[in-house]
């Protein structure tokens, strides 16, 4: 009898040990499992911090490219701007020359330089003035181009064929007021010549589709009756010549 005892009590024994063994393994086992999360937490952090950093440093590389590159196009529009022209003696600064070259498609410049003004307002107000006759003179040209090329095709029924002296006012009244209601000024500066009087230089541009839409308003005014597509193709031809002549011009102007 006292052997089963001591037998039913090394059986617990061994029971106790086997228990503590597999409860110590658990442990160790979820320890090394917690602290493999952490490790891969701790990498990830890393990780997303290292990417932050690295899209930090390529944001600030593309802006210093940007800002060299408007560094170098300011430095390009300053030297055209004060690149000079002999006149006689003296040498004068034209500035807004290169707002005032037109941009196919898109719209036309037009320049104004007025010299020996009294003061600094009078030379912008009278610089301005002469950048819209400018354009309005080309404008009144075109539409006078236009209206005879229109008149003359043989594909324009006589009924809708236009004649500009059947206009009220002609082409010259119409486009003024077409380029006075649309000039929009894009650069303006003064300078100030030996004697003391003031020089102005005024740059304007006029939108092409407001040209057209002003054009087309003033001749719906005039209750004038006419093939429009034909007749604006006709005009689309006359600001494309006019446009290259232009810009030829000031080119060759700019470069003397």
């Amino acid at each position: 009898m006292r052997k089963n005892y001591l037998m039913i009590a090394l059986a617990a024994m061994c029971a106790a040990v086997i228990l503590t063994s597999c409860g110590g393994s658990k442990k160790a086992s979820s320890g090394q499992s917690a602290s493999g999360i952490d490790q891969q937490i701790e990498q990830k952090k890393k990780q997303m911090e290292l990417d932050a950093l690295n899209a930090e440093a390529e944001i600030q590389k593309k802006q210093q490219e940007m800002r060299l590159k408007d560094i170098d196009n300011e430095a390009a529009q300053r030297e055209r701007k004060t690149r000079q022209i002999v006149k006689g003696e003296q040498r004068t600064l034209i500035f807004c020359m290169d707002e005032a070259y037109d941009r196919p498609g898109e719209y036309m410049g037009g320049l104004g330089v007025v010299e020996a003004r009294p003061d600094r307002t009078r030379a912008i107000l009278d610089a301005n003035r002469a950048a819209v006759v400018d354009i309005a003179t080309r404008y009144i040209g075109m539409i006078k181009n236009a209206i005879e090329d229109y008149s003359k095709d043989v594909n324009v029924p006589s009924s809708k064929k236009m004649y500009e002296s059947s206009l009220e006012g002609g082409a010259a009244a119409i486009g003024s007021k077409v380029i006075d209601k649309y000039a929009n000024v894009v650069c303006r500066e003064v300078s100030q010549e030996a004697t003391g009087g003031w020089v102005g230089y005024v740059a304007v541009h006029v939108m092409l589709e407001d040209a057209k839409k002003g054009l087309a308003e003033e001749l719906e005014v005039r209750k004038v009756d006419y093939d429009k597509k034909k007749f604006f193709d006709k005009m689309d031809a006359e600001l494309k010549a006019d446009e290259e002549k232009h810009n030829a011009e000031l080119e060759k102007f700019d470069i003397q």
